[in-house]
């Protein structure tokens, strides 16, 4: 994930060996999910770019499975 600290984006790359999805979930530091999203693989990796513009300041949790 990058960067970090994010301000407008936040871009996620991470390897994959699967072709399952992977599911991301973001949690505020209160526990409260922020947003939920699939990803497909493409070429190996998972790549997602979420924009963070209306989202308040602080400090989020990223929870990946799939």
């Amino acid at each position: 994930m990058y960067p970090n600290p994010a301000h407008e984006e936040l871009k996620i790359l991470l390897p994959s060996k699967s072709s399952k999805n992977l599911s991301l979930r973001f949690y505020s530091s209160d526990g409260k999910l922020i947003r939920n999203l699939e990803v497909k693989p493409i070429n190996g990796y998972f790549t997602q770019t979420i924009s963070l513009l209306g989202t308040p300041a602080g400090i989020y949790f990223l929870e990946s499975s799939n």
